[in-house]
């Protein structure tokens, strides 16, 4: 088996880490809302989850993204060989990876009543180290990823995905948070973030497989 053969398997299987994290993180935050009818999700963050009952499914859900953007970011890292914007993109993600575990590590306190701790301060400074790296990485990647042979026939969807993440994420912190919708808002870049991991990936499983 020669070393490109070897790379392109060891890529798939990580691709299909990511999209086994993402997907649990996306079926974990719904069942959430089911479990949790008392936290409204229009304005409460997906962080607050943790706070009270079926709290435990919320910390695991910050790890899950977290093994997620680790696997991602090793497969740019291979990609990315001799091309400096891709292997920058898989930095961020490594930063983002590393903020969700904090954050899992370090629980959001409750808005309300709303009680400022030095672990709660610590979660929000942690989360948004977490969302201003993907919002620097996904735009850049998906501008690199374009060129890459690999990558042609989904660079119209994740430029796509990575312009309505910047741009959920910029009105959630911005505009939604100063009206009481700030947890929609999240709820839809994190949406976003999870379908732009899930197709990066897919061009890197199909390759493997044929």
């Amino acid at each position: 088996m020669n070393n490109e053969k070897a790379v392109a398997i060891w890529n798939r299987r990580l691709g299909w880490l990511v999209l086994a994290t993402t997907g649990f993180t996306a079926v974990a935050i719904a069942l959430l809302h089911v479990l949790r009818p008392d936290l409204d999700p229009f304005d409460k963050a997906i962080s607050e989850y943790v706070n009270g009952p079926y709290g435990f499914l919320m910390t695991v859900t910050f790890f899950s993204q977290s093994l997620g953007s680790l696997a991602l970011a090793a497969i740019l890292i291979r990609e990315g060989r001799g091309q400096r914007r891709i292997r920058i993109g898989g930095a961020l993600f490594i930063v983002a990876a590393i903020g969700g575990a904090v954050a899992g590590v370090f629980p959001a306190d409750p808005a309300s009543p709303y009680s400022r701790t030095t672990t709660g301060a610590i979660h929000m400074a942690a989360g948004l180290a977490r969302f201003l790296a993907l919002s620097f990485a996904l735009p850049l990647l998906s501008s690199a990823l374009a060129k890459h042979p690999h990558f042609e026939k989904v660079a119209k969807a994740l430029t796509l995905f990575g312009v309505l993440f910047v741009v959920a994420f910029l009105v959630s912190i911005i505009v939604l948070a100063n009206v009481d919708l700030f947890g929609i808002g999240q709820r839809t870049f994190i949406v976003v973030l999870l379908i732009w991991m899930s197709i990066a990936v897919y061009p890197v499983i199909r390759r493997a497989e044929s």
